[in-house]
């Protein structure tokens, strides 16, 4: 596949690097472009190129949509998006940086989205969080607008930095000495931007001969459930879950859209798929989100000759499954031949009275005696640290307990086979080697 990149130069790097390590087949052809006031220059190459492009790829949603009244349709076209994931990338580095997150200036992205990611963190929007509305500005003068924009508010006091995803403006603002972030696509977004690309290629010249979504939602957690009451912790799940998406994706190739912070999209073909769930009679998602986090999913799968029709599907098997309690599929070939609900790891649909608090923790206090918020603490303990062996002094310490204490619970856990001793860890050059102990609460 011959592709065209169009863009601020700034974001041609990310996207040689993904294009070098995993997209050998795609040839690939850049034209710098960021004057949006003068676009004859770049529809004059496209034109008399068009033979020899298969595919459009701008770096941005500013210059996709100043082309769009004006591209060709017959050429498959997208652009790098801007996800949550991104905006939260910016807010960190504000943080680490110094910066007041409450007093920013911020463009190019909708006030949904930036309302979703502060709730997310459960922080309060107030008035001193300036979205330039996108697209307000009419003309060729936008981007001067959205300089100005951001200009006045910091010269005026009124936010400590300015948010930016329109690579001129960035270096405007930083030629300034105003404090500015420029939005950065992840990996995964240019990736998945990429394959999406390909499979649009590939439905336009019949290499397939039909497209496949799957719509994925993340359950939320039943309201008297323990982890309910942790924040941080559904943070950590719904991190932890998006992680096993993505390793499923790369399984079936598909390209993953972020819907929101509980939500996918994946993107393949009917023949990929068919290929790697043995036709559908199994769908490791399931078993993969269930082995390493203790959230429920809902699926939908939906076919169609077209992305726009596979989505529709996709979506109305999903509100269909996320009916049935959490962990159930539905697929919808089309709007009248409707498969499910299919429950692929296999468990009853009847709901008990303990699932109000999750069975896994009340599975293993019970066994060991031990009350479910210390087993639930001590899984804090191991998604926050990002590893499953510690010394009993480390438990102790993330715990904010004794030793001693730490040591009953720990001989409780060994007896009943939630924790194993698995070598020795030197703290010091004086005293014994403590015990590396693994908890086992998967």
């Amino acid at each position: 596949m011959k592709l065209l990149v169009i863009g601020h130069p700034l974001r041609f790097r990310k996207i040689k690097t993904e294009l070098k390590n995993n997209f050998n087949e795609i040839r690939a052809e850049y034209m710098e472009y960021w004057d949006y006031s003068e676009t004859n220059d770049v529809l004059k190459y496209v034109k008399n190129n068009r033979k020899s492009i298969d595919a459009l790829l701008f770096t941005g949603e500013l210059v996709f949509k100043w082309f769009s009244a004006k591209m060709f349709n017959d050429i498959v076209s997208d652009y790098v998006y801007k996800d949550s994931g991104s905006l939260l990338k910016m807010l960190l580095q504000a943080l680490n940086k110094g910066y007041d997150i409450f007093n920013i200036s911020i463009d190019s992205y909708d006030k949904d989205l930036v309302d979703e990611v502060y709730e997310e963190l459960e922080l309060n929007i107030d008035k001193s969080i300036h979205i330039c509305p996108k697209y307000i500005f009419q003309g060729n003068n936008y981007t001067e607008d959205v300089y100005f924009f951001h200009k006045k508010n910091f010269y005026e006091k009124k936010v400590s930095c300015c948010f930016t995803a329109i690579s001129n403006i960035y270096e405007k603002l930083s030629n300034d000495n105003i404090p500015c972030f420029l939005f950065q696509p992840t990996r995964d977004v240019i990736k998945n931007t990429l394959l999406k690309l390909q499979l649009k290629h590939c439905i336009q010249v019949n290499e397939y001969s039909q497209i496949v979504v799957i719509s994925l939602e993340i359950d939320l957690p039943d309201e008297e459930s323990i982890i309910n009451k942790d924040e941080y912790q559904i943070i950590l799940e719904n991190m932890e879950v998006s992680k096993q998406v993505y390793i499923f994706a790369k399984k079936i190739e598909a390209a993953v859209q972020e819907v929101n912070f509980r939500g996918f999209m994946l993107f393949s073909t009917k023949k990929i798929l068919d290929i790697e769930t043995e036709n559908l009679q199994k769908f490791d998602i399931f078993e993969m989100v269930n082995q390493n986090t203790l959230s429920k999913i809902s699926v939908g799968i939906g076919y169609g000759k077209t992305a726009r029709e596979a989505r529709y599907h996709a979506n109305l098997g999903l509100l269909k499954a996320k009916k049935y309690g959490g962990n159930k599929t539905f697929i919808l070939y089309d709007s009248k031949t409707i498969v499910g609900p299919i429950d692929y790891l296999k468990k009853s649909m009847t709901k008990t009275d303990s699932n109000k608090i999750d069975e896994k923790f009340l599975n293993i206090a019970e066994k060991c005696e031990i009350s479910v918020n210390t087993i639930f603490k001590l899984y804090n303990i191991v998604q926050r640290q990002k590893k499953d062996c510690f010394t009993s002094h480390e438990l102790a310490e993330y715990f904010g307990t004794t030793p001693r204490t730490i040591y009953r619970i720990i001989n409780k856990l060994e007896q009943n086979g939630f924790a194993k001793v698995i070598g020795k860890k030197i703290i010091s050059d004086i005293g014994r080697p403590s015990r590396l102990i693994k908890l086992l609460f998967y």
